[in-house]
């Protein structure tokens, strides 16, 4: 009878060692993503990017980018150059920009923010996108054109009416509430295109 007494306190102990470990790994990823979602609120940005020393892969130790150093100044063009692959493309480069995802090394500001301290949905809400291939994002089209910030109809409108896709908009039923359906695709390639295209500035 004792020794049972004691196989069953040590499984009870055990148990209940678990379950603490348990709560209190769940507590720091909670705590985590509170840091993530409620960082530092990014005010509006003039719009310089830097990398410093940033290496990414998708695949650990298969790095896309190696030890990438760039200044883009806010209100210019660039165009990156390279073979196929090399990771110039939305798919890799610009992606870090939003978070969609981190660099295994190195660092991103905009203006003087570490983007992995801040507020994430502010950071995205100052952030537009031309896609290749004129991607849009299931939902709507104001959806698409507002991409998670909050912008008047006023300022929409004059952006749709500049890229002539207004009075297109304007006549479909939902107006700008229209879903555009799976990566767009209840509309034509042109239309997407000039969705896309819109110039908001946010």
């Amino acid at each position: 009878m004792e020794s049972h007494e004691v196989l069953s306190t040590s499984g009870l102990g055990f148990r209940f060692v678990r379950w603490f470990l348990f709560i209190i790994l769940f507590g720091v990823a909670c705590m985590a993503g509170l840091a993530l979602l409620l960082g530092p609120y990014v005010p509006k940005v003039i719009g310089d990017i830097q990398f410093h020393s940033v290496t990414f892969g998708y695949e650990p130790h298969q790095a896309v980018l190696h030890q990438i150093n760039l200044t883009i100044p806010a209100q210019t063009t660039v165009a990156l150059v390279g073979k196929s692959g090399s990771g110039k493309s939305t798919g890799t480069l610009a992606e870090l920009i939003p978070r969609f995802y981190d660099p295994q090394e190195g660092q991103i500001n905009i203006d003087k923010y570490d983007i992995r301290h801040v507020n994430l949905k502010s950071l995205r809400q100052q952030i537009g996108f031309a896609m290749q291939g004129s991607t849009l994002f299931q939902g709507s089209i104001l959806d698409n054109l507002a991409f998670e910030r909050e912008i008047p109809m006023r300022v929409i409108k004059e952006a749709t009416q500049a890229a002539y896709i207004h009075d297109y908009i304007a006549a479909l039923p939902e107006g700008y509430d229209t879903l555009v359906g799976e990566q767009g695709a209840q509309m034509s390639e042109g239309q997407k295109q000039r969705i896309a295209l819109v110039p908001i500035d946010g």
